[in-house]
């Protein structure tokens, strides 16, 4: 629910700023890939929380594949969330890596949403991906949860384009948040291969 503040109106609609927000960032995920996209556009999506960048990408790419990898926990909420705003498109959440990695294969799907414990199956299906996106959470995993993702877009994978929307460097006090040294440094996992778009210090 959102408050007052938190919607603007526009010819009687109302919208959230965290829709405007998803909006953005998935205009940004078309401008990225326009020029070299042949085909439908295919998302993975690391940490895809409830759903909205995955609705937001719809609206723009009716034909788009995507794929969200979370915990199982946020994953039931995208199931709703997706299947509300999408009912005549297939949600289907992967209930065995045997299954996410079958589905990968035959493409049967709008949205496939996959446990994070299953993340093998993304490899063994080799599948390619126009675009690879994380928002947010690179900057709240541990060094090595976030390297272990950043090799898999870019050593396991096919994956053409990426779009990771978190902070260069995390502000912290570390009288009361010492756990969060051992966090964000997902930025220097990233290899010599790709080339820089665009950058931005603080994407918020």
């Amino acid at each position: 629910f959102y408050g007052p503040t938190q919607v603007i109106e526009h010819k009687g609609r109302k919208y959230s700023l965290e829709f405007m927000s998803k909006l953005n960032i998935a205009l940004d995920v078309i401008n990225l890939t326009s020029k070299s996209v042949d085909g439908p556009l295919t998302v993975l999506e690391i940490g895809g929380g409830t759903g909205q960048l995955a609705r937001a990408l719809k609206m723009l790419k009716p034909d788009m594949k995507y794929v969200g990898l979370d915990i199982p926990e946020t994953l039931s909420f995208a199931f709703m969330f997706l299947s509300l705003n999408y009912p005549d498109k297939l949600v289907v959440m992967a209930t065995s890596a045997l299954e996410a990695q079958q589905l990968l294969r035959n493409g049967n799907y709008d949205f496939l949403l996959i446990p994070c414990f299953f993340s093998e199956a993304i490899k063994a299906a080799g599948i390619n991906f126009t675009v690879g996106i994380n928002k947010n959470s690179f900057g709240e995993m541990e060094n090595n949860t976030t390297k272990y993702y950043v090799d898999l877009f870019q050593k396991e994978l096919n994956v053409e384009f990426l779009l990771l929307h978190n902070r260069y460097l995390n502000t912290m006090d570390p009288s009361f948040q010492g756990y969060r040294k051992n966090e964000n440094q997902w930025y220097n996992y990233l290899d010599a291969s790709w080339s820089l778009s665009y950058w931005e210090l603080e994407p918020d």
